[in-house]
Protein backbone atom coordinates (compact mmCIF):
# COMPACT_ATOMS: atom_id res chain seq x y z
CA UNK A 1 0.00 0.00 0.00
CA UNK A 2 1.78 3.55 -0.75
CA UNK A 3 0.29 6.42 0.52
CA UNK A 4 0.95 10.50 0.39
CA UNK A 5 -0.07 12.88 3.03
CA UNK A 6 -3.12 14.78 2.76
CA UNK A 7 -2.17 18.00 0.98
CA UNK A 8 -3.88 19.90 4.24
CA UNK A 9 -0.91 18.96 5.79
CA UNK A 10 1.17 21.73 4.18
CA UNK A 11 -2.06 24.34 4.24
CA UNK A 12 -2.33 23.69 7.81
CA UNK A 13 1.24 24.51 8.51
CA UNK A 14 1.69 27.45 6.37
CA UNK A 15 -1.85 29.03 7.88
CA UNK A 16 0.23 28.91 11.31
CA UNK A 17 3.20 30.42 10.33
CA UNK A 18 1.27 32.93 8.42
CA UNK A 19 -0.58 33.74 11.41
CA UNK A 20 2.42 34.03 13.41
CA UNK A 21 4.08 36.47 10.85
CA UNK A 22 0.78 38.60 10.44
CA UNK A 23 1.36 38.52 14.53
CA UNK A 24 4.35 40.51 14.18
CA UNK A 25 3.03 42.49 11.20
CA UNK A 26 0.32 44.02 12.84
CA UNK A 27 2.58 44.71 15.98
CA UNK A 28 5.39 46.69 13.18
CA UNK A 29 2.40 48.95 11.94
CA UNK A 30 0.83 49.74 15.29
CA UNK A 31 4.31 50.96 17.11
CA UNK A 32 5.43 52.59 13.83
CA UNK A 33 5.68 56.30 13.59
CA UNK A 34 4.54 56.35 10.54
CA UNK A 35 2.51 53.61 9.94
CA UNK A 36 1.17 53.42 6.49
CA UNK A 37 4.99 53.45 4.82
CA UNK A 38 5.39 50.33 7.37
CA UNK A 39 1.94 48.71 6.04
CA UNK A 40 3.23 48.70 2.69
CA UNK A 41 7.33 47.70 3.13
CA UNK A 42 5.60 44.92 5.59
CA UNK A 43 3.23 43.85 2.74
CA UNK A 44 6.44 43.86 0.71
CA UNK A 45 7.99 41.32 3.07
CA UNK A 46 4.78 39.60 4.57
CA UNK A 47 3.62 38.16 1.03
CA UNK A 48 7.00 36.69 -0.66
CA UNK A 49 8.00 34.91 2.74
CA UNK A 50 4.24 33.53 3.02
CA UNK A 51 5.38 32.39 -0.97
CA UNK A 52 8.47 31.15 -0.10
CA UNK A 53 7.22 29.06 3.21
CA UNK A 54 4.25 27.55 0.92
CA UNK A 55 7.30 26.41 -1.70
CA UNK A 56 9.17 24.85 1.20
CA UNK A 57 6.68 22.99 2.72
CA UNK A 58 5.30 21.74 -1.22
CA UNK A 59 8.47 20.40 -1.75
CA UNK A 60 9.02 18.53 1.56
CA UNK A 61 4.75 17.29 1.61
CA UNK A 62 5.34 16.40 -2.54
CA UNK A 63 8.73 14.14 -2.24
CA UNK A 64 6.94 12.38 0.94
CA UNK A 65 5.49 8.64 0.37
CA UNK A 66 4.64 5.92 2.45
CA UNK A 67 4.85 2.36 1.18
CA UNK A 68 3.13 -0.45 3.83
CA UNK A 69 3.58 -4.27 3.16
CA UNK A 70 3.66 -7.38 5.53
CA UNK A 71 7.26 -6.45 7.27
CA UNK A 72 7.43 -2.17 7.59
CA UNK A 73 6.31 0.54 7.64
CA UNK A 74 8.37 2.82 4.71
CA UNK A 75 8.69 6.95 4.66
CA UNK A 76 10.77 7.75 2.24
CA UNK A 77 11.17 12.14 0.56
CA UNK A 78 13.87 13.39 -1.78
CA UNK A 79 14.61 16.10 0.27
CA UNK A 80 15.16 16.96 4.38
CA UNK A 81 17.80 14.76 6.72
CA UNK A 82 15.89 12.09 7.77
CA UNK A 83 14.63 10.97 4.03
CA UNK A 84 14.42 7.15 4.69
CA UNK A 85 12.84 5.83 7.89
CA UNK A 86 11.48 1.91 8.09
CA UNK A 87 9.73 1.05 11.04
CA UNK A 88 9.51 -2.58 11.20
CA UNK A 89 5.62 -3.79 12.22
CA UNK A 90 6.36 -6.27 14.49
CA UNK A 91 8.31 -3.13 16.56
CA UNK A 92 4.84 -1.07 16.34
CA UNK A 93 3.06 -1.37 19.91
CA UNK A 94 -0.20 0.87 19.26
CA UNK A 95 -1.49 2.85 16.39
CA UNK A 96 -4.18 5.30 17.43
CA UNK A 97 -5.81 7.75 14.91
CA UNK A 98 -7.25 11.17 16.17
CA UNK A 99 -8.08 14.19 14.57
CA UNK A 100 -7.19 17.79 15.93
CA UNK A 101 -9.86 20.05 15.64
CA UNK A 102 -8.16 21.92 12.17
CA UNK A 103 -8.37 18.26 10.79
CA UNK A 104 -11.94 18.24 11.30
CA UNK A 105 -12.32 20.87 8.56
CA UNK A 106 -10.67 18.91 6.07
CA UNK A 107 -11.81 15.86 6.63
CA UNK A 108 -8.78 14.07 7.84
CA UNK A 109 -7.36 12.50 10.44
CA UNK A 110 -3.90 11.63 12.06
CA UNK A 111 -1.98 8.74 12.65
CA UNK A 112 0.19 8.19 15.97
CA UNK A 113 2.42 5.51 16.28
CA UNK A 114 4.32 3.46 19.54
CA UNK A 115 7.05 1.80 18.58
CA UNK A 116 9.54 -0.20 20.84
CA UNK A 117 13.13 1.62 20.78
CA UNK A 118 11.88 5.08 19.43
CA UNK A 119 10.89 8.43 21.35
CA UNK A 120 8.98 11.24 20.34
CA UNK A 121 11.77 13.44 21.47
CA UNK A 122 11.72 16.06 18.56
CA UNK A 123 14.94 15.34 16.49
CA UNK A 124 14.09 11.31 16.50
CA UNK A 125 12.95 9.70 13.56
CA UNK A 126 9.44 8.70 14.54
CA UNK A 127 7.92 11.78 14.72
CA UNK A 128 9.28 12.85 11.41
CA UNK A 129 7.23 10.28 9.98
CA UNK A 130 4.10 10.88 12.61
CA UNK A 131 3.89 14.69 10.73
CA UNK A 132 3.12 12.97 7.38
CA UNK A 133 0.84 10.21 8.77
CA UNK A 134 -1.69 13.12 7.50
CA UNK A 135 -5.06 11.25 5.06
CA UNK A 136 -8.16 11.06 5.05
CA UNK A 137 -10.52 9.85 7.34
CA UNK A 138 -11.54 6.74 5.45
CA UNK A 139 -7.60 5.99 4.66
CA UNK A 140 -6.37 6.89 7.30
CA UNK A 141 -8.70 3.79 9.19
CA UNK A 142 -7.79 1.67 6.64
CA UNK A 143 -3.89 2.52 7.21
CA UNK A 144 -4.18 1.69 11.22
CA UNK A 145 -6.32 -1.06 10.58
CA UNK A 146 -3.74 -2.88 8.45
CA UNK A 147 -1.20 -2.09 10.62
CA UNK A 148 -2.97 -3.34 13.21
CA UNK A 149 -3.75 -7.09 11.76
CA UNK A 150 -0.27 -7.43 9.74
CA UNK A 151 1.23 -6.54 13.90
CA UNK A 152 -1.06 -9.65 15.03
CA UNK A 153 -0.38 -12.09 11.78
CA UNK A 154 3.21 -11.99 13.18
Amino acid sequence: MKLKPHYSYILLQTLKLAAAIFIFYIIAVAVSPNRYYTAVNGLKVFIPTLIIIYAYLFFFWYSALITVDDEKLVFTSKSGRKNHIEIYISDIKNVTVYQRFADRIFGVSRIKLDVKNMSHQTGTELPVVENYLVFLSADCQKLADALNNTKEDV
